[in-house]
C-alpha cells in the first residue's frame, strides 16, 4: 500500500490510540476482534486489520466503545466491545441480595433480584458520579448522551422515560444535576433552531404521522364494515333457519299424534 491514508500512523509509546484516532489516520478495515483487555492506559479492544496488522484501540469514552469503526465486525463482537467498556462500572449491591448494574451508559441502570428478576430501572441514575458535584454529574450525563447520539447508536435510550426520571429527582444532588443537564439540552435546542432545517424535518414527520393516522382510520373503517357484514350474514342465516326449524317441529308433532 502506497497511500498514506490507508496505512497506520505510528503512535508514540505513551500515546493512547483510540478508535477516533484510528479512523482519522487510516482507511484500513477491521477484520477481527482479537482480544479485550485492560492496562494502565485503560480498557482496550485489540483488533486485526485487512493488511494483517493489529493494534489495541482504547475505549476511553462511550463514543470509543460505540464508534462506527467497529461496524465491520459481527454483531456479537460489537456488543462484546461495548460490554467490556461497561465493565469499568461494577455492579452495586442492593438490599435483599439484589444487584444494580449499568446498561450500556453510565446513567442507565437496572436493579434485579438475586434470581435475575427485574425490580426497577432508571435513565437518570447518578450512582457513577457520587464523588462529583450535582452540576458536574449532570454535565457528564449530558456529554455521554450527546456522544451516543453522535455515534447514531442511541436506540436503547428512552427519552420519555429519561425525562420522567428527571422529573422524579428529589435529592439536592439530583436536582442540581437535573438543572445542569437541562441547561445543556436547552442550549442544544437553541443551536438546532439556529443551524438546522427543523421546518423540513418537522414537516416530514407531520406528513408521516398524517399517513399513519389515515392508515389507522382506514383500518378501523374496514374492520367496522367487516363487522357489519358479518352481523348481517348472521341475522340472515338465523332468519333462514327459523322456517326450517318450524317445519321440523310440525313434522315431529304430526308423527307423534
Amino acid at each position: 500500500m502506497s497511500s498514506q491514508s490507508t496505512m497506520h500512523a505510528t503512535p508514540s509509546a505513551n500515546e493512547v490510540w483510540t478508535p477516533s484516532k484510528q479512523a482519522a489516520s487510516s482507511q484500513l478495515k477491521i477484520l477481527k476482534l482479537l482480544e479485550l483487555g485492560e492496562n494502565e492506559k485503560g480498557r482496550f479492544a485489540r483488533v486485526e486489520f485487512d493488511d494483517e496488522s493489529s493494534r489495541p484501540l482504547y475505549l476511553l469514552t462511550i463514543a470509543d466503545a460505540w464508534h462506527s469503526i467497529f461496524n465491520a465486525l459481527p454483531y456479537d463482537d460489537r456488543w462484546l466491545i461495548r460490554g467490556h467498556f461497561d465493565g469499568r462500572l461494577p455492579e452495586l449491591p442492593q438490599p435483599a441480595g439484589a444487584r444494580k448494574s449499568y446498561r450500556h451508559a453510565s446513567f442507565v441502570t437496572e436493579v434485579r433480584t438475586l434470581r435475575g428478576k427485574s425490580i426497577s430501572s432508571s435513565y437518570f441514575d447518578l450512582s457513577a458520579y457520587e464523588g462529583a458535584s450535582g452540576e458536574q454529574a449532570g454535565l457528564a450525563v449530558a456529554r455521554e448522551l450527546l456522544e451516543l447520539y453522535a455515534t447514531e447508536n442511541c436506540h436503547f435510550i428512552s427519552l420519555p422515560t429519561m425525562f420522567a426520571d428527571l422529573a422524579a429527582a428529589t435529592g439536592d444532588h439530583e436536582k442540581r444535576a437535573r438543572q445542569a443537564f437541562l441547561r445543556v439540552v436547552d442550549e442544544m435546542f437553541n443551536f438546532a433552531a439556529r443551524h438546522c432545517n427543523f421546518h423540513k424535518y418537522i414537516d416530514g414527520q407531520s406528513a408521516r404521522y398524517a399517513e399513519m393516522e389515515k392508515w389507522l382510520a382506514d383500518a378501523v373503517e374496514k374492520e367496522k364494515a367487516t363487522f357489519v357484514e358479518r352481523m348481517k350474514a348472521a341475522r340472515l342465516a338465523k332468519r333462514q333457519a327459523q322456517p326450517k326449524e318450524a317445519s321440523e317441529s310440525e313434522d315431529l308433532r304430526t308423527a307423534t299424534a
